[in-house]
Formats: structure tokens, sequence, C-alpha cells
């Protein structure tokens, strides 16, 4: 049984976001709901494409902004 890691899933929740990136879980909600980071909510859930926070982490750094 092979094993699944958060660089395996389409999307990430806040908490693997976290570790991703290396800021609290309430920061990656809290920049989400700032549409500073792209989500998508689904439910209850906020879930992030690894591919889109990257983006926009490379984005920010490129332009000199903070995220």
């Amino acid at each position: 049984m092979a094993v699944v890691t958060a660089v395996d899933l389409p999307l990430l929740t806040a908490n693997q976001v976290s570790d991703l990136i290396g800021v609290p879980a309430k920061t990656v909600l809290h920049l989400a709901r700032e549409e500073r980071l792209p989500s998508v909510k689904i439910g209850r859930r906020v879930l992030f494409s690894r591919q889109a926070i990257e983006q926009a982490i490379a984005a920010a750094m490129e332009h000199g902004r903070p995220v």
C-alpha cells in the first residue's frame, strides 16, 4: 500500500499549508479570508491548491511584497 502525503494531494488543508510554508494554520486561514492566499471553501472546509499557493508565494517574492 502506497503512502499518500500532502505533496500527492490536489488540495491541502490549512494545517498542511501551515506545515508547507511554516506559519500557523490560523495565519493561513486569515490570509485566505483576506484573499491574500488562493483558496476554495467547500462546506465548512477551506482548502488550498499546492500549486496555487506556491505561485502566490513566488509572485509575492518576485514583486517584493508580503503575501
